[in-house]
């Protein structure tokens, strides 16, 4: 939680310092000065495509071997929308956004974004898991229940991504005060996730790791009003490839799987030139 509101203070204190650094250069170099620095927050709800997950550990027991994978495991999110204006920001599914466009038409820019969604695995399914654990060979169709294996990432699925930013406009009125605008964007980053595990009776939560790659595209519609405020409605899907998940002792797990974001969010402008 400490981590998110520093990530916000040091993003904040970036834009603004660099702002006062365009100001107070001489005349000759404002003329210079181009771009508009942006800043976003806000929520979503996402989806995901069933995953194939490997769970392994050739330790010594109460944890170690085994070695299993679990075919077609479903999830879904946990959006925790119902205490939103009565719990930290962060606490609910959200979006941050910092981004520059390189010139004074905001057509081209770069942006780091951070997506923070919860992954839970579906409780009580029946899937098919072939492997090994219990020392038992299991191939066949198995219900999976609490006792023998929960797995989610709710602190959480983290996507870090750079992105490059294409911006179209569809409506610019006069004097700028409303424009609409279509906002393209296709990045890659790592998955930074605090897996939540129970398996075979052993606990493990967290730590924060990089645990894999991701590659992402989204699509959405901005409407820009008095210049400096903006919201925006986009869908995002990314591809997750989870090569190194952490589990108890020296358990590790592998997983990819697609996701999909439905996400509203609010933002501020903060143009260079005048």
């Amino acid at each position: 939680m400490k981590s998110v509101y520093l990530l916000l203070i040091l993003c904040l204190c970036f834009v603004i310092n660099s702002s006062k650094a365009q100001e107070t250069t001489p005349t000759t170099t404002q003329k210079k000065m181009h771009g508009t620095y942006y800043i976003t927050w806000g929520y979503h709800r996402d989806a995901y495509t069933d995953s194939d997950i490997r769970f392994h550990d050739n330790s010594n027991p109460p944890a170690g071997n085994y070695d299993f994978t679990i075919t077609d495991m479903k999830a879904n999110d946990q959006p925790d929308f119902s205490d939103l204006f009565t719990r930290p920001i962060s606490v609910p599914q959200y979006v941050f956004n910092i981004g520059y466009f390189f010139n004074n038409k905001s057509d081209l820019g770069v942006e780091f974004s951070w997506d923070h969604l919860k992954y839970v695995m579906v409780n009580t399914q029946t899937a098919y898991i072939k492997g090994i654990y219990d020392r038992k060979t299991v191939d066949g169709m198995v219900k999976i229940t609490p006792n023998f294996l929960r797995f989610e990432h709710t602190n959480g699925n983290n996507y870090g991504m750079i992105n490059l930013v294409k911006r179209f406009k569809l409506f610019d009125k006069e004097r700028k005060y409303h424009k609409v605008s279509l906002i393209t964007k296709i990045g890659t980053g790592l998955l930074i996730p605090k897996t939540d595990s129970y398996i075979l009776g052993q606990h493990q939560d967290g730590p924060f790791r990089i645990s894999g790659f991701c590659l992402g595209t989204s699509t959405g519609i901005r409407y820009d009003f008095f210049k400096y405020l903006f919201i925006e409605l986009a869908a995002k899907g990314v591809f997750v490839n989870y090569t190194d998940i952490k589990l108890y002792g020296d358990g590790r797990a592998e997983q990819t799987f697609w996701s999909s974001q439905l996400i509203w969010s609010a933002g501020i402008n903060i143009p260079l030139s005048k």
